[in-house]
C-alpha cells in the first residue's frame, strides 16, 4: 500500500489453488477483518466454483466478485453444475452428492432428484458479480483469424496465445472455429459492429456478470476507444441463439473435456510440484 500510495484498496481477490484445504475460509475471514479496519473496501475471489463460492458464502464473508474465464467457446461458468444447497448448510451434503454420483442421472428410481446449480446460479443468488477474462481467447475471437490456415503453436508470440489455442482445440476442430467466426462476423456486420464486440456483448448479457476484462500489450495492442463501443451494442434473442448454435454444433462442451473453473491452474500447480519432488527426491 505504500508503493501504491493508497490508505485503501478498492478490491482484493483471492485465489486458491486446492479447495480440498478448507483454510481458504480462515484467509477470508482475514481479508474480511482488513475491511473492518478500513484498508480494504471490497473482498473477491478468482476461479471459485460453485461447491466452493457457496461454502464461502456461507461464512459469513460479504464477497463482491469472482473472477473466472468465460467466452463463447469456455462457457463452464453456466454449464459446468455440482449438488448445492442455495437455501440450507451443507449436513450431510457431501455423503448425498457422493451417492448420487453413484447413480445415473435418468435413473426412474432415484424419485425426487436433489437441485444442482451452476456458478453462474450461484451468483446471482448471492448477488455476487463475475470479472470475465479470457472473453476474446488471447485475440483469436477477432477478424484477424478469419480464413487462415491453421496456426503453428510454436509461432505463438505470448503465453496468452498458447493457452487459449489450448482451449480452442479441446472445444473442436480449426474448421468448426472458423464457422463461428464467420457467425460471429455475420452478427457483427448486421449492427455495423466487430467480431470481438459481439463476442463481449454475448458474455456481459449473461446471468451474474458484472464486467469483462479485456487485456492489452502496450506498445503492441490497444483497442480501449473501440471497446467502448461495446456498450452501444445490443444483441438480438436471434444473434444469440444463432451464436450459441454454433457453437454447440461445432465442438465439445468444455467442462466436460477440462472440469470446473480453474482446474487447469491447478493441476499446472501440480505439475511443477512433482517436477521439482522428483528433483529432490534425486538429490538426497
Amino acid at each position: 500500500m505504500l508503493r501504491l500510495r493508497a490508505q485503501q484498496l478498492d478490491l482484493i481477490q483471492l485465489h486458491w489453488w486446492d479447495f480440498e484445504d478448507p483454510r481458504y475460509i480462515d484467509v477470508l475471514f482475514f481479508l474480511e477483518e482488513l475491511k473492518l479496519k478500513g484498508k480494504v473496501r471490497h473482498v473477491g475471489v478468482t476461479n471459485f466454483g460453485a461447491v466452493a463460492l457457496q461454502k464461502a458464502m456461507e461464512s459469513g464473508v460479504k464477497i463482491v466478485s469472482n473472477q473466472v474465464q468465460f467466452s463463447l467457446i469456455d462457457q463452464r461458468v453456466r454449464s459446468v453444475k455440482h449438488f448445492v444447497r442455495l437455501e440450507g448448510g451443507w449436513e450431510e451434503e457431501e455423503a448425498a452428492e457422493e451417492e448420487d454420483g453413484k447413480k445415473e442421472e435418468d435413473d426412474p428410481s432415484r424419485g425426487e432428484k436433489r437441485p444442482i446449480f451452476s456458478l453462474a446460479d450461484v451468483c446471482v443468488q448471492h448477488n455476487v458479480s463475475l470479472l470475465c477474462y479470457g472473453t476474446l481467447l488471447g485475440g483469436f475471437l477477432s477478424e484477424r483469424w478469419i480464413g487462415v490456415p491453421e496456426p503453428d503453436p510454436r509461432a505463438f508470440t505470448s503465453t496468452s496465445e498458447e493457452k487459449y489455442w489450448e482451449i480452442i482445440k479441446t472445444w473442436g476442430s480449426w474448421d468448426s472455429f472458423q464457422l463461428l467466426l464467420m457467425e460471429l462476423r455475420a452478427v457483427a456486420r448486421k449492427h455495423r459492429s466487430s467480431v470481438a464486440l459481439v463476442a463481449m456483448r454475448w458474455v456481459l448479457d449473461q446471468p451474474g456478470v458484472g464486467s469483462v476484462i479485456i487485456g492489452t500489450r502496450l506498445g503492441y495492442v490497444d483497442h480501449l476507444e473501440e471497446n467502448k463501443e461495446v456498450f452501444k451494442l445490443g444483441l438480438t434473442r436471434q444473434d444469440k441463439e444463432n451464436l450459441e448454435r454454433a457453437v454447440r454444433e461445432g465442438g465439445r462442451e468444455v467442462g466436460r473435456e477440462v472440469g470446473d473453473v480453474g482446474v487447469e491452474y491447478k493441476r499446472a500447480v501440480m505439475e511443477v510440484e512433482e517436477k521439482y519432488a522428483r528433483r529432490s527426491d534425486r538429490e538426497y
